[in-house]
């Protein structure tokens, strides 16, 4: 046998490296700093006698998280998270390879061979990428005022990345990726609440009266609070203890309902009357 694997405790999972220099069966081995050591053993057609000393190729380069670079994942402002938020995390050599959860409402602690931790509490992925990872801050942070954020791509850890921890950090999610302009609104309807034609949905300008669902992340604590990764539980709605201030228009707009969206993981639902 030559070939050779890693195994990564935090994902349970095995991954082929560079084969052993020479097959062999029955050998002694061991490691020392960083180099694996075979001793005998057997070609199956008899005993070896060749012993040899390998040093397994030098791995990528560490992951590093850009300065400022963890933002919220709906307005991309930066500079403090809050527990429960989705975020992404910007910087180079993130992971191998761009993966994504295969349940976007049960989210992993591990996804292609990445993990990330804030103060030391994995967090659920969404998605990792060499530059960048959508990740859930875990509900297990709330209250710190500092948050170290790591990364440990392929089991080599980034440097510490640390942010500001507040109770709350909201943002609205928009139609731009670039989370400006237009925010994503749907009336009671059905419509999208946009100029008709703006969109390829049918949609029409929101009007007074009208009630429309907005979509945001960061909104803080709330009753009935989910395992990190999940979404409400069934018969168990996630209000918001802090009902957000809406302004639409530059005018105050009555809050109907604030809490985490039915199915989905570190989004809020907030109904509002215009």
């Amino acid at each position: 046998l030559s070939g050779c694997e890693v195994y990564d405790p935090a994902a349970n999972t095995w991954s082929a490296v560079t084969s052993l220099p020479t097959a062999r069966l029955g050998m002694a081995s061991g490691v020392i700093a960083e180099t694996l050591y075979a001793v005998g053993g057997s070609f199956g057609r008899g005993e070896s006698d060749v012993n040899q000393a390998f040093t397994p190729p030098a791995g990528a380069p560490a992951p590093r998280i850009d300065p400022d670079g963890i933002v919220s994942d709906a307005s991309y402002a930066g500079g403090r998270i809050a527990a429960g938020a989705m975020v992404v995390i910007n910087g180079a050599g993130l992971s191998a390879g761009a993966v994504q959860a295969s349940e976007p409402s049960r989210l992993p602690a591990s996804l292609g061979g990445v993990q990330v931790t804030f103060n030391g509490v994995s967090a659920p992925l969404l998605f990792v990428s060499p530059a960048r990872i959508l990740a859930q801050v875990p509900w297990e942070v709330a209250g710190a005022s500092s948050i170290a954020v790591q990364v440990v791509a392929n089991g080599v850890a980034s440097g510490i990345a640390t942010v500001a921890g507040v109770p709350a950090a909201p943002a609205v999610f928009a139609m731009d990726p670039s989370g400006r302009g237009q925010a994503v609104a749907n009336l009671a309807t059905g419509q999208v609440a946009a100029a008709a034609g703006s969109v390829l949905l049918p949609a029409r300008p929101a009007q007074p009266g009208d009630v429309l669902t907005l979509y945001a992340t960061g909104l803080g604590p709330v009753t009935n609070t989910p395992p990190s990764g999940s979404p409400p539980l069934d018969g168990a709605p996630s209000k918001t203890t802090t009902v957000p201030r809406v302004i639409i228009g530059g005018a105050a707009a009555t809050v109907l309902s604030s809490g985490l969206a039915a199915g989905m993981v570190g989004v809020y639902e907030v109904q509002v009357l215009v």
